[in-house]
């Protein structure tokens, strides 16, 4: 998920995020500390970033580097591939 800011309603989309990525903030704003809360990588301060990534982009996040990489359409198709994979092993 990304977005240039949060509030406690946004709470609850959180576990439906494979990360959060948040323009505005620190580590101590309240979308950082309910994304460690919950286990959900998080990257918060990122000047511009909804400017700079487009609807439906994928991207690699790394929360403890505090990095993001845009992934080029041949990493696109193996993460939908991970994705789909992991979904029937769940069910």
């Amino acid at each position: 998920m990304c977005t240039e800011r949060t509030d406690p309603g946004w709470a609850p989309l959180f576990p439906t995020a494979g990360g959060l990525l948040i323009e505005r903030g620190s580590t101590l704003f309240h979308s950082a500390v309910v994304a460690r809360e919950m286990g959900i990588p998080a990257i918060v301060g990122i000047p511009n970033i909804t400017r700079l990534l487009r609807n439906g982009e994928y991207v690699r996040m790394d929360g403890g580097a505090g990095t993001v990489t845009r992934l080029d359409l041949e990493e696109k198709i193996q993460t939908v591939v991970e994705e789909n994979i992991s979904e029937d092993a769940l069910a």
